[in-house]
């Protein structure tokens, strides 16, 4: 029997992300931290909400479950749940989808 996957359902404007972890490593073999030039986060789409309705119309949030997309490092809420990080981001942090 598969076991079920539990995300969170994420409401509104609103998509979880699983962050995905890049190590910086140079020609040497050596892995970089501290880039003083972070670059921005990619993450793999979980779940989006419903979107928003704005003067009647339902605007689309332009992206779907399983688009990787780019977001500041820094942005969003990080939850736990199943011991599986996400993201909470709200869709004006998508920088791009990939």
């Amino acid at each position: 029997m598969e076991a079920i996957k539990l995300i969170p359902t994420p409401t509104n404007d609103k998509i979880i992300v699983t962050v995905i972890d890049e190590e910086k490593v140079t020609q040497s073999g050596l892995i970089v931290t501290g880039d003083p030039h972070e670059e921005p986060a990619k993450g793999i789409v979980e779940a989006i909400g419903s979107g928003v309705t704005i003067d009647g119309i339902k605007k689309d949030l332009g992206a779907e479950v399983g688009d990787t997309v780019v977001f500041p490092k820094y942005a969003g809420t990080e939850v736990t749940l199943d011991n599986k990080d996400y993201t909470i981001l709200n869709f004006g942090d998508v920088l791009a989808k990939l």
